[in-house]
């Protein structure tokens, strides 16, 4: 498949992805309140970047026959922790010093299996 086409197939199926995983987020009351750090001033619903998550996963599995197994595996296994964290301090916010020791270890895993 070209490149091109691979791109615009992801970029609808990503918009598509995220208006939905929004409106359920709103039906569902699943919002970031504003605080005196967020760089928003109304309630913005949570989760979106879900869909991003899964697309991007579901590439890199597609890819993996393309790319030594193993860093490809490193890869997918690193994402997957990092999106589930990402998905736990959404639903309930998580301390910073867990978030940044996770992707400090997740990092690290990273530059080692690859390396």
């Amino acid at each position: 498949m070209s490149p091109v086409i691979a791109f615009f197939i992801l970029l609808i199926l990503s918009y598509f992805g995220i208006y939905s995983i929004r409106r359920l987020a709103i039906y569902r009351q699943i919002l970031d309140h504003p605080n005196e750090r967020s760089s928003h001033s109304v309630p913005t619903p949570r989760g979106g970047g879900g869909a991003i998550v899964i697309l991007v996963l579901l590439t890199a599995l597609f890819s993996l026959k393309q790319i030594n197994l193993n860093h490809g595996l490193i890869y997918v296994t690193c994402a997957m922790i990092i999106a589930w964290f990402g998905w736990r301090d959404d639903v309930q916010s998580l301390s910073p010093k867990v978030r940044f020791s996770v992707h400090g270890i997740i990092a690290a895993v990273s530059i080692w299996g690859l390396g």
